[in-house]
């Protein structure tokens, strides 16, 4: 607030130093005509005149820097903070929520659309603020030196104000026709990006350029068109204001020559009107420059004011301990739009037990997986961890304890150890390593020239399928959950990888609850309990009596 005030200041100072300029214009005709009659002290009264105008002069352009830095700071500012709350917000938001969006459209409403709000907030501050003022100075002093010119001179007011509205209007529908359009671009591109090898192995390359190119066509035809608008508007506003002015200059050459208004005060008049002559313009500019900018704000706001799903009730509890009894009565879950993909399930997993899910495609076992995990809440029946309704936990608590490997492995740009640290923060080396050789990963990790520190790619284009799978199963590891949620994670593993995590999820079972999406007979033949699901109900329950671990 102290910085915004400091550049509220400095605006104040540009527009008074602009209104300066009037009372120097009719001090000059007093200069002139004595310089023109050579009264005693002509030549002084012209230095202390042209000193002024510098030193005024100076002064707006001091003000005016200071002005435009400050207010570009607390603009820059307020950027950075919306563009972390949207971020903020996206993270909040149930995965059910990003089915409404695409992923590239929300990374240029972060972006693109947040920052074009600063100038709105620059322009608002820094051009449209000082010329109000310097208008509004400007009209109150040509009604005080002559009403009727004055009167002349605001006629021109309401068409300039028809018009700027009409422009604003236009402005307003293709700003949000452009930000739509650059979000199909990034949307495009990102989606070409994350599916390059598909792209290529099926020779799409040519379709896809097409598809890009459409795109780009049509957020270069709705810019050019809001640029055609905008292009417009300055220049006609800049007519209707220099006819008012010749206008003025008529009338009150017709008031010099029945002597009814003096030299002096057309002067400065005149300069009254000059000044007001570029804030007509710079507010024109501004204004619609702010009206582009708010096609970009309803879209940010959009994601702000979303409702969040899966948020924690007020009174969420977060235990201190946890066994990782799992049990759900009746759970019933269906996704938007779509048809019931859970139909009345009842199942109870235990610590020290290895579950297998299997069942035919699409029978629910991966939407259990996720409800497990609280990206989606039942909408019917409950489910409970140590007798308690996962809606009652808190969603962050309920996932450290929780490890979890999805079927497509995602992993970060960033180095082997820095993915597999992912998933416990702050994690030692040693645990690192602990967690890989669990996971049957230290083997090949340790084949790599730079080991732990090698760089993995972008979502791990670097390493093989099978390598990324160990990876992400070591990342579940290191945070030594009480239940682990696997699903398909060994779909891309050759048999020697595959029977190594089998005797790993072996060696661990003692300590946790496994829950193990698979249809590899390597998993199902050392379940405790293998449970079919079809049609989103339990089909078949086998329980099994399995030797134990040796130790």
């Amino acid at each position: 607030m102290g910085a915004l005030a400091l550049g509220l200041v400095f605006l104040l100072g540009t527009a008074l130093s602009s209104l300066g300029a009037i009372p120097i214009a009719r001090q000059s005709a007093s200069v002139f005509a004595h310089l023109a009659s050579r009264s005693p002290g002509a030549l002084g009264q012209l230095d202390a005149l042209a000193l002024a105008g510098v030193a005024l002069y100076f002064a707006k352009g001091l003000c005016s820097y200071l002005q435009n830095l400050i207010m570009a700071h607390v603009g820059l500012r307020v950027v950075r903070d919306i563009r972390s709350a949207v971020f903020a917000a996206i993270q909040r938001q149930g995965l059910s929520f990003f089915a409404r969006f695409r992923q590239g459209d929300l990374a240029s409403r972060a972006v693109t659309d947040v920052t074009a709000l600063r100038d709105a907030i620059v322009l608002g501050y820094s051009d449209l603020l000082p010329n109000v003022l310097v208008l509004v100075g400007a009209m109150s002093y040509i009604v005080w030196v002559n009403w009727h010119l004055a009167l002349l001179t605001m006629l021109g007011l309401p068409l300039v104000g028809t018009v700027l509205t009409q422009f604003s209007t236009r402005l307003r529908r293709w700003s949000l026709a452009i930000q739509r359009q650059a979000a199909d671009i990034l949307t495009t591109m990102t989606e070409n990006l994350a599916t390059l090898q598909v792209v290529k192995g099926f020779g799409r390359e040519d379709f896809e350029q097409a598809r890009f190119d459409q795109a780009n066509d049509r957020h270069f035809l709705a810019a050019f068109r809001g640029a055609q608008v905008q292009a417009l508007q300055t220049p006609l506003v800049a007519f209707l204001q220099t006819s008012a002015i010749a206008g003025v200059l008529w009338v009150g050459g017709w008031e010099i020559y029945h002597g009814r208004l003096a030299v002096a005060d057309l002067l400065a008049f005149g300069a009254a009107v000059g000044v007001s002559v570029d804030p007509v313009l710079a507010v024109s500019s501004a204004w619609g420059r702010i009206q582009q900018a708010s096609g970009a704000l309803a879209r940010v706001f959009e994601i702000l004011d979303a409702p969040q799903e899966g948020q924690d009730v007020p009174d969420a509890k977060a235990p201190d301990h946890c066994s990782g009894v799992i049990a759900m009565r009746d759970v019933r879950f269906a996704y938007p739009q779509g048809p019931e993909v859970l139909a009345g399930l009842d199942l109870a997993i235990h610590p020290g037990q290895i579950t297998a899910l299997v069942g035919p495609s699409g029978g629910g076992k991966s939407t259990l997986i996720g409800l497990l995990l609280r990206f989606y809440e039942p909408t019917c029946g409950e489910i409970t961890l140590d007798g308690l309704a996962l809606g009652q936990l808190k969603a962050g608590w309920l996932r450290q304890q929780v490890g979890f490997v999805p079927q497509d492995p995602v992993l970060f740009y960033g180095t082997i150890a820095d993915n597999v640290a992912f998933g416990k923060l702050g994690a030692s080396r040693q645990e690192i390593e602990m967690a890989c050789r669990a996971a049957s990963a230290h083997e090949f990790i340790m084949q790599l020239e730079q080991g732990y520190e090698t760089l993995v790619g972008e979502r791990g284009a670097a390493l093989s399928g099978g390598q990324r799978q160990r990876l992400a199963i070591a990342r579940a590891l290191i945070r030594d959950p009480k239940v682990l949620l696997l699903d398909e994670i060994t779909s891309a593993l050759d048999p020697e990888s595959e029977a190594a995590i089998r005797d790993s999820l072996l060696a661990l079972r003692p300590e946790r609850a496994i829950v193990a999406v698979s249809h590899r007979p390597a998993i199902v033949e050392v379940a405790d309990q293998v449970i079919e699901i079809t049609g989103g109900v339990v089909t078949r329950v086998e329980v099994r009596q399995l030797a134990p671990v040796a130790t």
